[in-house]
């Protein structure tokens, strides 16, 4: 088995007719005609990282004067749930859904939710009362991938088919097409980055760039990436860690791959999908089974309350207990 793994989910091999991605060129002409609002929304961002308090302000003035900037409420959004009580944020959001009633206050209450269903609820209601409010349905997609729905590819490629500069979509479709065997997809998705100007937007290019190379069995492209990433971030160490281990497995290097797994362990013991990705170097790597079922046992133990999420991962790991 291949150490993909390490960084994404073993693909469950669905294929299916349907909609196509739009041409580059659309994607292109898409970006260039959201630059403007792409520079407003790194001058926010910029604001609210310098100093959050005063950066509220900034950002607030904002979305007052650019109501139709959607992204600027998610973006000032993103950041309180980093630097705010949870419970504030529901009472906040809770309150301005009761003042406004909109697509946009229904939208980010559901952002605020801890349940799938209470996410899924308030989405569908964003969707309801503003029907062409694209990222509600890039956001209710997502969630609903969460659950491992296997139905929400063809919907979200049909979604980038007639809206090929959403940004949120294209980053949503890097994250799923690996679980359908569409790696043409995920390529795609990595071509549009970066979206934006900032930093952040140059981090998750490496990072999806990193992990495209990985799928295309690119290793020396994906280990450069995976150096990249914690050159413009050192909190995607971790991240890193994982897709140059994918990419010295590539390469028929497993041990220096399992120093690198352990490293991640050592910072982080119940880390589940590097536990996973462990047994996977000691079973089929270096023919440690006894080792590889101690990590796999630990692994199902962890992920007991949680097993649609991990629920292929999980399939696996039953099977080669049960076999070995």
């Amino acid at each position: 088995m291949a150490l993909i793994a390490l960084v994404i989910t073993n693909s469950c091999g669905i294929l299916f007719p349907g909609p196509s991605l739009p041409d580059y060129d659309e994607v292109v002409a898409a970006k260039d005609l959201q630059k403007s609002e792409w520079k407003l929304l790194e001058f926010c961002y910029s604001a609210l990282e310098e100093d959050f308090a005063s950066g509220k302000i900034v950002a607030n003035n904002l979305i007052l004067d650019n109501l139709e900037l959607v992204r600027l409420p998610l973006l000032l959004q993103d950041i309180e749930l980093q630097q705010v009580e949870h419970s504030a944020l529901l009472s906040k959001y809770t309150m301005l859904e009761q003042q406004q009633q909109s697509a946009l206050s229904a939208l980010l209450l559901a952002r605020v939710q801890t349940s799938r269903e209470a996410r899924v609820e308030w989405a569908n209601l964003a969707i309801e009362r503003d029907p062409d409010l694209v990222l509600a349905q890039v956001f209710l997609l997502g969630t609903r991938a969460d659950d491992a729905d296997t139905k929400v590819l063809k919907p979200l490629v049909r979604l980038l088919e007639e809206h090929p500069g959403c940004a949120e979509g294209w980053r949503l479709l890097a994250q799923l097409a690996p679980l359908y065997s569409r790696d043409d997809f995920a390529a795609a998705a990595a071509s549009t980055e970066p979206w934006g100007i900032g930093e952040v937007n140059k981090v998750f290019a490496a990072n999806s760039k990193a992990i495209t190379s990985l799928r295309a069995h690119d290793p020396d492209t994906a280990i450069a990436a995976a150096t990249k990433m914690i050159e413009l971030d050192e909190s995607m160490l971790t991240m890193s860690r994982m897709v140059t281990a994918a990419a010295f497995a590539q390469q028929q290097q497993p041990s220096a791959a399992l120093g690198l797994v352990n490293k991640v362990l050592e910072d982080d013991p119940i880390h589940v999908v590097a536990l996973f990705n462990r047994a996977i170097l000691l079973r089929d790597y270096l023919g440690k089974s006894d080792d590889a079922d101690s990590d796999l046992r630990l692994f199902l133990k962890l992920t007991a309350s949680e097993p649609q999420k991990y629920l292929l991962r999980r399939t696996q790991a039953e099977y080669w207990l049960a076999h070995d």
